[in-house]
């Protein structure tokens, strides 16, 4: 399953010894007994595990072609062992397989936005790029495993699946599915060229998000509450006026914590979050078309019934759900920081939180003048779209 947490194309050799359309031949086997209690378990380190990052393209491609070429042979032993391993083990095998490339693709995601030089952050997206087709073309696209794993989740093998293992078996079903392996081998030719299509233009979107810096040009005034000597090391385009790069992300951070002015906030938080709009335009507008074409394809009414069929949500009744809880605690935080404001302004003891903060929502307060526009306080909004990620 998906690892999460809240982001080109290097031509790499090996990149899928098992093949993903054609025959479904299936090699014979003999069953195993009940459940193996060895399942062939992928070698190598666990990415998560290995802290030093690559610090040129060369170290970057040499990466991957280690990585893959592990997971190449690791797949080719579970398909052709002599003693079919039984569902859940086969599950449990898969998943880790998929683990490490993941790892590794989040790995150069970080990368290529963190990455010490231009070349280093290029490689690295181009990476990134490479390993989603990787796994499109190995797991999700693979005909023959999705054979494979049919043929061993007859309705015994699927009855003796514990619950955990279910949702796995449906989510890894419904992997297979949702690439159009049920679908006739001209339509899939059609997702396939879809899929690719909206891979490539989705992390050139992200590539334009991550190149803008989102620089800003605010006053010493619109600072206020920034420390003198922190001030005096941002970068000044002329007398009085500093240049800010929304994008740092430390820099960032403490800008929303200690600013005074609360349209000074906003103003940063809007340029940071609008990045790449002038870039990103046609990009963005042809990113929904292919999206909304892929899930009719498939069955679905949108890319949002499509997307949270095979997520831990599972629909959109689900979904909504949480947000209108969501929704009801946000209020009740907004409730009781007024009353904390409340309690401060009348010289009361104060119910939540201290001094500081009380200074800070009286602040807000005064900015608002009125109850109804006074914002919710938080470091930043954490209910942002993550349009690119869902």
């Amino acid at each position: 399953m998906k690892r999460i947490l809240t982001l080109c194309w290097l031509v790499l050799c090996g990149l899928c010894l098992v093949p993903a359309t054609g025959a479904l031949s299936i090699p014979a086997t003999r069953t195993a007994p009940p459940c193996s209690s060895n399942p062939p378990i992928p070698s190598g380190p666990r990415i998560h595990e290995d802290l030093s990052f690559e610090r040129s393209p060369t170290e970057i491609e040499t990466k991957i072609r280690q990585t893959l070429k592990e997971s190449d042979r690791d797949l080719q032993r579970l398909l052709q062992a002599s003693v079919t391993p039984c569902l859940s083990d086969s599950l449990e095998t898969l998943d880790q397989l998929k683990a490490r490339v993941q790892e590794l693709e989040a790995r150069y995601d970080f990368l290529q936005d963190a990455g010490a030089s231009p070349k280093l952050r290029e490689a690295a997206a181009a990476a990134s790029q490479a390993l989603q087709n990787y796994q499109l073309q190995t797991f999700q696209l693979n005909a023959r495993l999705y054979a494979w794993l049919l043929k061993q989740a007859d309705s015994r093998a699927e009855a003796n699946l514990s619950p955990s293992h279910q949702r796995l078996w449906q989510l890894t079903k419904a992997g297979f599915e949702n690439e159009g392996l049920r679908l006739a081998n001209s339509k899939q030719h059609v997702l396939k060229e879809k899929e690719e299509r909206l891979a490539r233009l989705t992390n050139l979107a992200r590539r334009h998000i991550a190149k803008d810096r989102g620089l800003i040009e605010l006053s010493h005034e619109a600072l206020k509450g920034l420390p003198s000597e922190q001030l005096a090391l941002l970068p000044h385009p002329r007398p009085g006026v500093c240049s800010i790069a929304a994008a740092d992300d430390a820099l960032y951070h403490q800008l929303m914590r200690t600013l005074e002015s609360a349209s000074t906030r906003q103003a940063l938080l809007k340029t940071r979050y609008q990045r790449a709009m002038q870039s990103n335009g046609q990009n963005l507008l042809e990113i929904l078309r292919l999206r909304l074409e892929i899930a009719h394809l498939l069955g679905y009414k949108n890319w949002l019934s499509l997307r949270l069929q095979s997520s831990v949500v599972g629909d959109e009744e689900h979904a909504f759900h949480f947000l209108n809880e969501l929704e009801a605690r946000l209020h009740e935080t907004r409730e009781q920081e007024k009353l904390s404001l409340a309690s401060f302004t009348h010289g009361q003891p104060l119910v939540l939180g201290n001094i500081e903060r009380a200074l800070f929502l009286s602040q807000e307060y005064r900015e608002h003048e009125t109850d109804e526009k006074m914002p919710l306080l938080f470091r930043e909004s954490t209910v942002l779209p993550r349009f690119l990620d869902l």
